[in-house]
Parts: structure tokens; C-alpha cells; sequence
């Protein structure tokens, strides 16, 4: 149910600035904050191979863990943008404030993803694209999950938590343990893309949920 004067145009017009000010612009500086990211990590991959000496480095190990990273951190800056600073303008709105929500999440979280897969083609590690665009539509479903369980602004936790597991671990988890090592695993992996994909979906659904104002009923 609309809430008064939402279709009134002046009202209308303020509720479009303050919804532009304050919703669509966190989802572009959270592309930006990973476009910087990735640039600075397209860095690090064109580096030389330092292959033996005291400070040998794999390169192969340390690039699945900034793609475990910077994915996870991505898609839960993301997330946060859907913490709501005027929930009361929100519920008052109706459905048309949480199906405009859901839109912009979705153009945001389209555009981001595009952006890790061009930029992970830069990378010598093979299917770096796939890898990162997989990782943070699955670390975003992860998100959004949480965000349901554990409540508004809490939902990165798990996340973060998982993802840092992941990195600590190291490869020796991305071997034994494949199912939880996801975000880890090569490209062409396809239980790796299953779970993604799984999160992705349960995570979206649930968002897609509030936004038909289902939740409600």
C-alpha cells in the first residue's frame, strides 16, 4: 500500500532525490572501491615471478587469496548499502521504494561483477575473470543470507569469517576441502560454481522477497 502523497509530484520528486542520495550512490562508490582494488591487484599480477630463493613466492596460492578477499569484501560492501537510514520513509512507501531498491541492488550488482571479470583477464592466474565474478556473486548471496539470519548491518560476518578461514587455511583446504574452499577453487570447477551459484539464488531470493513486499504477509 502506497503511503500518503507518494504519487503526489513534488513529494515524489523529493522521495526520488533522497532515495538517488542516499541508496543508488553507495552501491557506485562500493564499484568504485573495487575498481580501485582490482587496478591495484592487476599490479601485483604483472609483477615478476619470483620462483626460487629465500622469498619464493606462488603466485598461483597468493592470487586465490586476494580473489577470496577482495570478493568477499566487495560483496559485503554491497550488502551494506541495503541498511536503510529511514526505514519509517521506506515502510511508508510501499512496495514501489522496495522494487526501486531491489532494481538498483540488482543494476549494481550486474555492473560489479562485469568489472572483476574484465579486470581478472589481466591476471596470470588461468580463469581469474571467472574466479572473481564467481566469488562475489557468491560471497553475495552469503551476504544476504546472513543479513536475513543475523539481522540488518550483521550480515558480512559470516562472510568475512568463511572467507578468512579460507585464506588461512590455504591450499591445503582448497584441496581437501572443496566444498568449502569455493571461492578458492579454479575456474572450470564446477562444485565451486554450484555453491556460488546456490548462494547467489538463495540470497537474491530472499532480497527479491522483501522487495514484493511478501515478507509482510
Amino acid at each position: 500500500m502506497s503511503g500518503p502523497g507518494i504519487h503526489d509530484g513534488a513529494a515524489w520528486r523529493r522521495f526520488l532525490w533522497l532515495f538517488l542520495r542516499s541508496r543508488f550512490m553507495l552501491p557506485v562508490c562500493a564499484g568504485i572501491v573495487a575498481v580501485v582494488g582490482l587496478i591495484t591487484l592487476w599490479a601485483w599480477g604483472t609483477t615478476p615471478v619470483i620462483a626460487d630463493g629465500p622469498n619464493a613466492i606462488d603466485r598461483a596460492i597468493v592470487q586465490r587469496n586476494l580473489i577470496t578477499g577482495i570478493t568477499a569484501v566487495a560483496a559485503s560492501a554491497l550488502a551494506l548499502t541495503l541498511r536503510s537510514p529511514w526505514p519509517e520513509m521506506d515502510d511508508a512507501a510501499g512496495p514501489t521504494v522496495r522494487r526501486i531498491r531491489f532494481v538498483a541492488f540488482l543494476i549494481a550488482t550486474i555492473l560489479i561483477a562485469g568489472i572483476m571479470a574484465a579486470l581478472g583477464t589481466r591476471w596470470d592466474t588461468p580463469g581469474a575473470g571467472a574466479m572473481l565474478a564467481r566469488g562475489f556473486l557468491g560471497w553475495l548471496g552469503i551476504a544476504l543470507i546472513g543479513r536475513q539470519v543475523l539481522g540488518e548491518g550483521r550480515g558480512w560476518w559470516i562472510g568475512f569469517a568463511w572467507a578468512g578461514l579460507a585464506i588461512v587455511a590455504g591450499d591445503t583446504w582448497r584441496i581437501h576441502y572443496p566444498p568449502w574452499a569455493w571461492s578458492a577453487q579454479d575456474a572450470t570447477s564446477v562444485l565451486a560454481w554450484v555453491v556460488a551459484i546456490m548462494a547467489f539464488v538463495g540470497g537474491m531470493a530472499i532480497l527479491a522477497r522483501s522487495a514484493m513486499g511478501l515478507h509482510d504477509q
